[in-house]
Order: structure tokens, then C-alpha cells, then sequence
């Protein structure tokens, strides 16, 4: 935004903002069940359009089209969602589910960003029960490449990620769309 200094800018402002962007992704080998032992996996995905196009990453729906895959909105809403598509090289996936009227993530120029620029990180580590926890930092370096892919240039942040956190969104201060939590980086 124009006015993007202004200290109404916060962590608690970009939250707010965008927390019912951020969904639960779920898989399931077959059909959906009530039952919590029948998830094969867990992450994060992020809504894009508002009717219905989700985000997340590859690995987060086991880099195929072979699970059965549940969205959980922020509002306890689930929804079966289809496999637009996905790309191991970049780790990126494209969910869709049947809904309308949804409020999306807005995208900023992940080129303008700059070292030291305050981030939030919202996803779900830890699996649902954690769903749409923040942790908040700083960008600590752009354009880093990584032995996952020399497709892509990452974005480095300090913020603590964790498992469940993948597909999540990476937002600025105004609570824009800046980047998705793909990988972390950690010691033994």
C-alpha cells in the first residue's frame, strides 16, 4: 500500500488480515474420515482466489494424485479439493475446492523485498491442532539458492518454522502474499 510505513503495520495487523487465507491440508489414501489416524500427511496451504484456488507445496500432497485431499478453512469449513496440478522442481501445487465468496491472500512483488524487512510466517505446525500459528522475523537474505532446486531462488527468514508449516504463507507487515514456506534449514 502508499501508506505502507504507517505503524498500523504490525504483525498483529498482517494476521488479522489474512488469516482466513490460510487453510489445513489434509491427506487421506482413500476417502475422508472423521477418524485423525487416517491422515497420511499434514501442511499448510494458502487461498488464492476467492473461488476456491489454493497454494501449498508439492511435497505436502506427496508430489502426486494419488491422495484424497481435505481442506479445513480457519471457520472449521471442510471441503474435498481437486489436484490442479503440481511441480516437484519448484515444489509447488495448485488445490481447487467447490466455494465461493472466499477471502484471499493479496500478492506482493516479492522483488521489491529487502534484507530486514519485517515478516510473519502463519501456518500449522505440528499438524491441525496448531492451525494458523504466526511467528514473526526477519528477511535475512534474498535470492539464496538451495541444493532442492536450482530452479528457484528463496527467500531466507529467521522466523521458526516447523513441520506443518509447509504451504504456508510468507506475508509483509500490510499482510501481502511475499513468498510460501517450502523448506527449513536446520542443525544435527
Amino acid at each position: 500500500p502508499k501508506n505502507k510505513d504507517e505503524k498500523k503495520y504490525t504483525s498483529q495487523y498482517a494476521y488479522d488480515t489474512v488469516t482466513d487465507t490460510v487453510v489445513s491440508v489434509l491427506c487421506y489414501n482413500d476417502e475422508i474420515t472423521d477418524n485423525k489416524e487416517d491422515i497420511l500427511s499434514e501442511g499448510t496451504g494458502t487461498i488464492i482466489s476467492s473461488d476456491g484456488y489454493i497454494v501449498t507445496n508439492s511435497h505436502v500432497i506427496g508430489d502426486s494424485k494419488q491422495y484424497t485431499i481435505n481442506i479445513a478453512l480457519n471457520n472449521s469449513k471442510e471441503y474435498e479439493a481437486k489436484i490442479v496440478g503440481y511441480d516437484t522442481r519448484t515444489d509447488l501445487a495448485v488445490l481447487k475446492i467447490d466455494a465461493k465468496n472466499l477471502n484471499y491472500a493479496k500478492f506482493y512483488d516479492s522483488s521489491k523485498i529487502k534484507v530486514g524487512q519485517d515478516i510473519v510466517a502463519i501456518g500449522n505446525p505440528g499438524g491441525q491442532s496448531f492451525q494458523n500459528s504466526l511467528t514473526k522475523g526477519i528477511i535475512s537474505a534474498v535470492d539464496r539458492e538451495l541444493a532442492l532446486s536450482s530452479n528457484v531462488n528463496y527467500i531466507q527468514i529467521d522466523a521458526a518454522i516447523n513441520p506443518g508449516n509447509s504451504g504456508g504463507g510468507l506475508f509483509n507487515g500490510s499482510g501481502q502474499m511475499i513468498g510460501l514456506i517450502v523448506a527449513k534449514s536446520s542443525g544435527t
